[in-house]
């Protein structure tokens, strides 16, 4: 197992439940993004889940803000998505 497989099956242990968008975050670390998970986006990762809290629909999400640079990808990710 990877070290960010790692990371995304502790997510899944941890923000199950507390993290609106785990699924589909899970998805893009495991097939998009593919790289190490740093100790800051380790930590960011559960502001970013009460974040989504606040603001569901990511209206109000500025990429310009102090975000690690894999949630802005994801942002986008998921933006595209839809």
């Amino acid at each position: 197992m990877t070290a960010f497989e790692t990371a995304v099956a502790n997510w899944n242990l941890l923000l199950n439940g507390r993290f609106s968008e785990l699924d589909k975050w899970s998805e893009f670390v495991l097939n998009k993004y593919k790289r190490n998970i740093s100790k800051d986006v380790w930590n960011m990762t559960w502001e970013f889940a009460k974040y989504l809290k606040t603001d569901p629909e990511l209206q109000e999400y500025s990429d310009e803000g102090a975000w690690p640079s894999v949630i802005d990808e994801f942002v986008a990710y998921l933006k595209n998505k839809q």
